[in-house]
């Protein structure tokens, strides 16, 4: 023991730490917590309102409890731009709302008919929002979502933000972020995409953000009249999204045309297909797309190689044959199933493209391909004003689908 002391005393470094203890840890102790200074919001929702725009925050507020557990409450404000509506809100509470913790943003389908760009460009340069915060379209209000996303938390303790990051890692060609929204909007198409989460009254097409009965109520706005009931609704996560140009809804991209749009596209590893007569459904683990762009007689054409290693997750036919050794025949690909799996690609990616192709929305950035050629220039200069590449492109799609075990 006497020789740990000596060692204390001869350390220097030992001496400094006792120092800087003795002068910042009694006043740490002391000071007021961070959550009496700010209203720490973890998702924002925003609406056209009465006046101009409504914006309700999700507010965390400290409680003491033994379980791993954060209360919120829903405050709003409504005033003619989103600046003053948080500071009003930051008025109501007393405290300075806080948007660096924000994980989610909520925007009505109504406001989402509007130019974003100022609304977002607000964010970024008032409060220290992340990049990659999330945002999603939501097809009643955006209260009634953020009501809906609390309610989920509360009943099953998963925010809804990680359900769309896990679902975005395979199911979705974009990431929803204000990042990327933002890309989109700057780039040279001026398109872009947004998650379109909706509450419905089909249990079939969601889940309940209410779980038990026994969930307690949402915390009514302080400004004044609370949305309707939403005990009923249920939070749908189908992959759809909205389109968006020059930041403008104009748009919608149901699941179907999402999933023709992640076969196509290069950052998507995976996914899954179903196809009839054979009625198969099948899951893809893996996925290599392979794109050369190249012109033909001042023609943009695009040849896509598409590799799917597929595995058949159900056999919907009807069978005479005694399930054991249907079980065990898993020989599943053959010319006709091969042929099948091309042309439902075809078919829904060219769906896709069709609305894609109305609204000039470059959302797989083709066109970025063809500007590498030195053939580019004379093509554009062949076009009308009011033309683009997207109206010329032919696809050429060739599939190889390999069984997996």
């Amino acid at each position: 023991m006497n020789e740990y002391i000596k060692k204390f005393k001869t350390a220097p470094m030992m001496w400094i730490l006792v120092i800087v203890l003795l002068a910042y840890f009694p006043t740490a102790l002391a000071s007021a917590p961070e959550t009496d200074k700010r209203a720490i919001s973890v998702e924002l929702a925003i609406d056209k309102g009465k006046i101009g725009i409504q914006a309700s925050i999700s507010m965390l507020t400290p409680h003491t409890s033994s379980q791993f557990a954060q209360k919120t409450e829903i405050v709003s404000a409504d005033k003619p731009t989103l600046s003053e509506a948080l500071r009003q809100i930051s008025i109501n509470v007393g405290k300075r709302v806080a948007l660096s913790h924000v994980d989610l943003i909520i925007i009505s389908q109504e406001l989402a008919k509007e130019n974003l760009v100022t609304t977002f460009d607000n964010l970024l340069r008032a409060y220290d929002l992340s990049n990659d915060t999330i945002i999603i379209v939501t097809n009643k209000t955006a209260k009634e979502m953020l009501e809906a996303s609390q309610k989920l938390q509360s009943a099953t303790g998963i925010p809804l933000y990680q359900i769309l990051l896990q679902n975005k890692v395979y199911s979705f060609f974009s990431d929803s972020s204000l990042e990327t929204f933002l890309k989109g909007f700057y780039s040279y198409d001026g398109a872009s995409v947004l998650r379109y989460v909706k509450l419905t009254n089909d249990p079939n097409l969601g889940i309940s953000p209410s779980g038990s009965s026994e969930t307690p109520p949402i915390n009514s706005s302080p400004q004044g009249s609370s949305s309707k009931s939403i005990d009923n609704m249920f939070i749908s996560c189908t992959f759809s999204a909205g389109l968006f140009k020059n930041g403008i809804l104009v748009d919608e991209l149901n699941q179907e045309h999402i999933r023709g749009l992640n076969l196509l596209a290069k950052n998507i590893s995976q996914g899954s297909l179903s196809i009839k007569d054979p009625n198969y459904s099948l899951i893809i683990p893996k996925k290599d797309v392979k794109l050369n762009a190249k012109f033909q007689n001042l023609q943009p054409v695009l040849e896509v190689t598409l590799r799917l290693d597929s595995r058949l997750e159900e056999d919907n036919n009807k069978h005479t044959q005694d399930y054991s050794t249907l079980a065990s025949n898993t020989n599943f690909v053959n010319q006709k199933v091969n042929q099948k799996i091309s042309n439902k690609i075809k078919e829904l990616f060219f769906d896709a493209f069709k609305i894609c192709k109305k609204h000039n929305a470059d959302l797989l950035a083709f066109t970025q391909m063809f500007k590498t050629l030195p053939e580019y220039n004379n093509f554009v200069n062949s076009l009308q004003s009011d033309d683009y590449l997207l109206n010329h492109l032919v696809f050429k799609i060739s599939t190889n689908v390999v069984q997996i075990d």
